[in-house]
Order: structure tokens, then sequence, then C-alpha cells
């Protein structure tokens, strides 16, 4: 039944009259607006309604009146969705030492709320009226003009909602991914019908990885398990060839590339795709073309002169797109891990034939990183072109992705090291705002021009930190160090968050990047997510705006435990017991790359840790566990942890007893020991200090029970019961987030809510913390323009009208009661506006007009 559906879905908007004519009439700027839309009668009767106008829809009215009778807007299909797991302050953020750093994580923490979105479900119930494929659970999109899920994109995202301790988020975000490749064999590169045409970057099983060492749910990683070797056996079956030896023509190995077979143009970049072949003539130059176009976008790469010829005289140029000749090295690099991981969850699974048959995998995986990318002459790996059979030795900033993916040798110290030297004599590490893409920076192309993208950024920062190599440890951290100042600069100064950022030296202030077939977008899902992480895992001190601005950044906590993205032990889940730090006993020893041994560690997980472990725990690890070795999961043993504390020295003890002396008093002081009464004063002082310190710790964690309380009530009795909650907790924060949430939603709004959120707004507009305020203006806008005439209605009514009508009442007394409440905000009302920023005093005083006019008039 999908099948029929798709297959008469693709006649829409993959391939068919109705795409071409709107398309080539440029009725909408964007060739994606159109494909977005969605259909108000079934696909048949579409088509048989657009035939029957014949030669008419030519003129451009007609078309656009068939287009408005039988379409909807693009979003229509999607609605806003407030994360359940959302909470204003996840307690992982105590880490980040930098107050103003902190303050912007917690901003991009609030953006995961703006851009989650849920599946309408009238697109379950009716697939065959849109292009939006159907998930069940909640998502991040990326931001802009993407408004569905994309497949490489969601990884980062996930990075970001794990530190931001969103775990159902992230859980039903990875549950969405594994629903396509069971409904439709694969992911495909978005959540749209003519994107099932080609995938993205698979990283899937690493999302999986992530979130288990997170979480440490086990029985997740088995649900999923069939599905991500499902996945895995897609790209084994369809897009991977077998490299014979050139003189004995033995097979030795396969090799993965990006490789759709594309007979039309992409239907989201239509006009464009048609342009590029205009000047070719046969069907068979044309649908090469488009294939190798759509191969490229599989990539993720969209474009880049990698794909393009990389000499002649069509050198770097769109029309020489190659993509189906090139071997990408980042595709086979996740592959590689991809192999690793699937054999450690079978591991774990008591499987020994599925961990034999992935160990062989990868074996064979590094084996062609080996042999086919790998260049010894400039100890880096290349993309290897299959028609001249040679290296296509030119930086990108792909080549360094085995390093993040450990696709090589667990013994190989020398290679990391090699690494390091090529990109330094590149020049690309001498970049001073950020990591650039390539250095085709005359090319129009996104992933080229003076770009730096963040992930790509995020994968060499993390390939360097997770090698256990003290120097190269300490690149990762001045790389770190450099893209958060950067980018938290640009957020200052633009007060956005941007998919990819120029690196020119030419421009002063840190900006977006530019390129490609559309303009920069802002959101931006993936970049929250790099940041986020890289708050996680390295500490930066920002540098006052008197002292040079180059950041100042203390040791990071990835100094003594290096922690690879998506090759970490399996034994050591996020919230697993916090590792104490080095100085302290009972740390396990790290071996020479930087591994901490995981023998006798305590496995158990859980994620109700509290504010002072999720504050102090701190992430070790290596690679997974090969497929075949012990696996730490399996044969670790419970830690004994013991306390240890070292007494603070005592000042006055009974054999330090203040001696009498014939001195003066001046000279009794000047003859006293440093270890006398003043070191009595500091010990006193750092002891007040401790205990001032748990004191803070204890408030925190009283309030994120509270949250986490509020969030309960609100999932499980209602809005109405948080709302009360909230109240009695006295937490203006937490009253203004259910109020946020309210304010979501306008049809949760009565009488009864108006009178109760109205007694506690001026507590609310009186905040300095401008969120907060927005939530009560919003909330006053409410009341006072949507009830304003029902509560002077209710309130002026005879009494002895409403008889014995207790119902009516009642709700007399709370009209009453929410009109007291808003006078007292109407008799405060200048000491609340000097409070505000001007855009919002406007605002606020045009609402008191509004309460004059409408209710106190009474």
């Amino acid at each position: 039944m999908l099948y029929y559906v798709i297959s008469l879905l693709s006649q829409i908007y993959v391939d068919g009259p109705i795409l071409t004519a709107v398309q080539d009439a440029h009725l909408y700027p964007d060739s994606k607006y159109f494909v977005d839309m969605s259909l108000k009668v079934d696909p048949v009767t579409t088509l048989k309604n657009f035939y029957e106008l014949g030669d008419s829809v030519q003129k451009r009215d007609v078309l656009q009146k068939f287009i408005d009778a039988h379409f909807d807007p693009p979003g229509s299909e999607l609605i806003e969705s407030y994360p359940e797991d959302w909470v204003p302050f996840p307690a992982s953020f105590l880490k980040i030492e930098d107050y103003h750093l902190r303050r912007w994580a917690l901003h991009l923490h609030r953006i995961w709320r703006d851009l989650c979105r849920r599946v309408k479900e009238d697109v379950r119930d009716h697939q065959e009226l849109f292009s939006l494929l159907y998930v069940p659970h909640p998502f991040v999109i990326p931001g802009g003009r993407f408004r569905e899920f994309y497949y490489w994109d969601s990884y980062w995202i996930l990075k970001g909602l794990l530190f931001s301790e969103m775990f159902d988020t992230a859980k039903g975000m990875i549950r969405n991914l594994a629903y396509m490749v069971d409904h439709h064999g694969f992911v495909p590169n978005g959540g749209r019908v003519y994107y099932l045409l080609r995938s993205q970057p698979p990283l899937l099983t690493p999302m999986v990885y992530e979130y288990y060492l997170a979480t440490g749910d086990l029985e997740f990683v088995q649900e999923v398990l069939p599905l991500l070797e499902k996945e895995y056996e897609f790209w084994e079956t369809h897009r991977s060839q077998i490299y014979h030896d050139p003189e004995t023509k033995k097979e030795l190995f396969s090799y993965f590339q990006y490789r759709v077979n594309m007979k039309t143009p992409r239907p989201e970049s239509y006009r464009e795709d048609m342009e590029l072949v205009k000047d070719l003539e046969t069907d068979d130059e044309r649908h090469l073309m488009w294939s190798n176009v759509a191969s490229a976008a599989e990539t993720g790469w969209d474009f880049s002169t990698r794909w393009f010829a990389q000499s002649g005289p069509a050198m770097h140029d769109m029309k020489s797109i190659r993509t189906t000749s090139i071997v990408p090295v980042d595709l086979n690099a996740f592959v590689c891990v991809n192999a690793r991981i699937l054999g450690s969850f079978y591991e774990i699974a008591g499987r020994p034939d599925k961990v034999h048959a992935y160990q062989r995998r990868y074996e064979r995986a590094k084996l062609e990183m080996k042999e086919l990318h790998w260049n010894e002459t400039d100890g880096i790996w290349y993309d290897y072109d299959i028609e001249f059979g040679t290296h296509s030795n030119t930086y990108y900033v792909s080549n360094a992705a085995p390093l993040y993916a450990k696709c090589y040798d667990d013994e190989d110290d020398v290679t990391p090291r090699k690494v390091y030297a090529y990109l330094e004599r590149e020049g690309v590490l001498s970049f001073t705002k950020g990591l650039p893409t390539s250095l085709a920076m005359g090319s129009e192309q996104q992933w080229d021009k003076e770009n730096a993208w963040p992930p790509m950024v995020h994968m060499v920062i993390e390939g360097f930190r997770t090698t256990g190599d003290p120097f190269l440890m300490k690149v990762a951290e001045n790389m770190a160090t450099s893209w958060l100042t950067l980018s938290y600069r640009s957020f200052i100064q633009t007060h956005a968050m941007f998919e990819k950022y120029n690196v020119s030296a030419k421009t002063e202030e840190c900006s977006a990047g530019s390129g490609g077939e559309y303009e920069v977008q802002t959101g931006f899902g993936w970049t929250n997510g790099v940041i986020l992480d890289l708050l996680d895992k390295t500490s930066v001190v920002l540098v006052p705006s008197s002292q040079p601005s180059s950041p100042v950044h203390r040791v990071a906590r990835t100094d003594t435990n290096p922690k690879p993205p998506i090759g970490r032990p399996l034994s050591r889940p996020r919230s697993a017991t916090a590792v104490s730090a080095p100085s302290q006993p009972g740390r396990p020893p790290m071996t020479n790359r930087g591994r901490v041994s995981t023998h006798g560690a305590d496995t158990r997980v859980s994620r109700k840790t509290d504010v002072k472990t999720r504050a102090s725990t701190s992430l070790a690890g290596e690679r997974p566990p090969l497929p075949g070795a012990p696996n730490p999961l399996l044969t670790s043993r419970s830690r004994a942890t013991s306390k240890s504390s070292t007494a603070l020295p005592r000042s006055h003890s009974k054999t330090n007893v203040r001696r009498t002396s014939a001195h003066p008093p001046t000279q009794r002081r000047a003859s006293r020991s440093p270890s006398g009464p003043a070191t009595a004063t500091a010990a006193s002082i750092i002891m007040m200090a401790c205990r001032g310190h748990e004191q803070v710790i204890s408030n925190l964690d009283r309030s994120l029970k509270q949250v986490n309380a509020v969030v309960r009530t609100l999932q499980t009795r209602g809005i109405n019961e948080a709302l009360a909650e909230a109240i009695e907790t006295g937490d203006t924060a937490l009253l203004s987030e259910v109020i946020r949430k309210i304010n979501a939603n306008p049809k949760l709004w009565t009488i009864s809510l108006c009178s109760r959120i109205a007694s506690h707004l001026r507590k609310v507009l009186s905040e300095r913390n401008e969120v907060y305020v927005d939530a009560g203006l919003e909330a006053l806008q409410t009341i006072v323009s949507s009830f304003g005439d029902l509560l002077r209605q209710t309130a002026v009514t005879n009494p002895s009208d409403i008889g014995v009508n207790v119902a009516a009442e009642e709700r007399q007394v709370r009209c009453i009661k929410c009109i007291e409440a808003l006078r007292e905000i109407r008799i405060n009302q200048p000491f609340l506006e000097r409070r505000m920023c001007p855009d919002r005093r406007l605002k606020f005083n045009a609402l008191m007009e509004i309460f004059d006019n409408k209710i106190e008039t009474l």
C-alpha cells in the first residue's frame, strides 16, 4: 500500500507534468517551495483535473489558479511541538565555567524548543496528500528553508540534545530514522517523498552509539539493532563495489561510493538542474549529469569542487561534475566505524556469529582505507579517482575524517601526527576564523569558497582530541577554544547561529558563509549541536573586552579524559558514576594512548544522577572494543569506591596555645609564625566557603527537583495542576516556563486560568530576565485582548440574575479577582515600565490602554 502511495505522489512531486509546468513558469522564487506544498485532493483527481485544462495551463494565471485550488502552502503539515523533556537549566551546564558561555549555552538550549516539530496525524492517515513523510515522534529541524528532518544534520543535533539532557527527544529522533529504515529500507536524505531517491552519510549507527553512551539504555540498543544492520546492508548492496588487484584480478576488498541513478532533475532544485544541462544534446548525457548531481547531494557536500574536474579547461566547473568516479574517503571511514560499532553491539547481544562477521568487515574496511586512500608521501588520506586510478591529492577537510572515525590500527601513534603535519603544511591551521572546507576559495560553491562548516570543524577537533597524544590534544583544545570564541562573537554581533561561517581574513567580524543554491540559513540545528558538544568537552574562559581578543583557556577536561566521538568504550555511558580527578586516589591508570583502563569499572547506569555528580562527571574512553575482544561491558565488576578527604590544617591545638611574652604587642605580632592565627583565619574562611558551596549545590538540587516535579505533573495531570505546582514553589523562572507553555497553545486559556495567572503577572513583569517579561506580556495580551470583554460582562452581571447557578457565581468571582489583579498591575505601571526596554515598554503601555478601554470603564 505504501509503495502504491509513494508511486502516486512521485507523479506529482518527483517527475510529472504539474511539476514541470510549475517550475518552468517560475511561479515561486525557490524551487523547493512547490514540492513542499500539500494536496487538497488525492493525486489521481489532481492529475485528472490538470489534464482537463489542456494547453490553457501554459497561461501563468490559469496555472496559478489551478495550484491555489489544489494545493496548500508549505508547512501546514508540520506543527510546533514543545519537547516534554526540556527543562530551563540542565544540570550538565554547571560544568561550563564561564558565565557568558553558560548564558550562551542556555540560549542555544532554548532554541531546541523553537526548532522542535511534530508531523500531524493527518499525514499518517492521508499520506497520499503530502510530500512530507510521516514519522511518529517529534524531531528537531535544522531551521530556515529546511522544514523537515535531515539525515546527517540529525547526528550533530543529537549530540547537542544529549548535553541538554533531552534524552527522550534524542531517542525519538533515532526512532524516526529507524522508522524510515523499516518502511523504506534506508534513511533518505530528508523527510520528503522526493528525497527517497538518495540517502546521506550513514550516521544512524553512531547516533545510537552516542545515545547509549549518554544513557546506558541497552534495551533500546537491542531493539533497534536489526534496523541498524538493515541500513548497513543497504549501503553494502546499493553503494559498494569490489576492488580487484590490478595484476591478478583477485578480489581484495569492497569500497563505497555515493551513487544515485537519476534520470530527472532534483525536484527541490529543478530549475538549477535544468539550467545545468541546457547545452547537452542527448538524454544519456543529461541522465549522467543528473545522476552525478544527485550523487553529490547524497554526500551532504552539495556542492564542492571536490566532485568536479581537478585539471584541464573544465577545472572546478560545475558542468564537469563526476561524483560517481570518486571514492570518498569520509564515506568509507563512516562505513568502517559502522562495522566496528555493530560488532560491539552484537557482542552485547550475545551473537558471536555476527561479531565475527562484522570484525571481518571492519578489518577489510581498514585495509581499504590503507590501500586505496592513504598517501604515505603526504601523510594523509585522499579521495580515490577510480577513472584515472590516482589519488585526488587536493586538500579538503574530509581528508581527516578517518582520524575522527579511528579507522586505522589501534597501536598506530604515528598516523595522527602525520595528519597534523599535513594540515600544517597546507596552511589551514593558520586560519584564525576556523578550518576552511577547501582551498578553492575562488569557487562559488558553498562547500568551498571561504566557508567553514561546524560539523567538519568538529570532526577535526574531536579527531585530534581523542588520539591520547598530549600534543595533539592541546592542538584540539586550542582549535575548540578558537572556534567557540569566534562563534560566540558572531552570535553577539548578529544574534543568530548560521549553518556555515566565513573564514576570510579580509572581513573583521565573524560573518556568515555564502555561496551555493540558496541564501545562508539561520537556526541552526547542527551548529548549535556542535557548540554544545564542544562546551561539554572543553573548558574555556573568555577574556574581558578590555584585554586582547584571544581567548584564555584553562587545561581542558579533555587533557585527562579523551573521549572519541564515535569510538568510546561501551562500558562508559555519560551518566555512569563520575571518574575521579587525576590527582585523586582510585583513578584508573592511563595507557600510552590516553585510554582509561576499564578493568573492574562499575557499569551500572542511572539517568537520574544528582547535580553534584552531573557537574563533576568526566567522560573517558577510546574506541569501541574490537569485535571478538573481551567486552568490558560483559566482564566488568563493581568498583568499591573510597572517599578520601584531606583535613584542613588545625591552626589552634593544645600544643599550639599562644604563649605570654614580655615583648610589646607589635613585636609579638611580628614574631608570629605563618602557621599561627593567620592560618587559622584562612582555614575558617575556606571552611565557610565550602559550606557556602554545599548550600548553593543544595539549592540547585532543590530547584532541579522542583522543575522535574512540575514537568512530571504537566505530563501526567495537565496544565492546571502544573501551574498550581509552579505557583506553590514561588520560583518565577518555573512559573514563566509554564506560562510560556500555555501561551504556545491558545486553546488552553480559560477564565479560570486568566484569574490564576493574572494574580502573579506583576511579579513576572517586574523581573529583569527578558524571557520572563516576554512570557508575562504575551499572557497579559491574551487576557486583556481575548478575554477583556468577557471579563467585563461577567463581572457586571447582576447577582440576582445568577440565582442559584453556583458555576456562574464562581465564574463571576474569578472575573472580579482577575480584574483586581489587572488593576494592581495598572497601578504599578510606572514602576514596571522603568524596568523594561523601549520595545517592551511600548507593548506594555499599549496593553494597559486596552485594559483602560475594555475593562477599567466599569
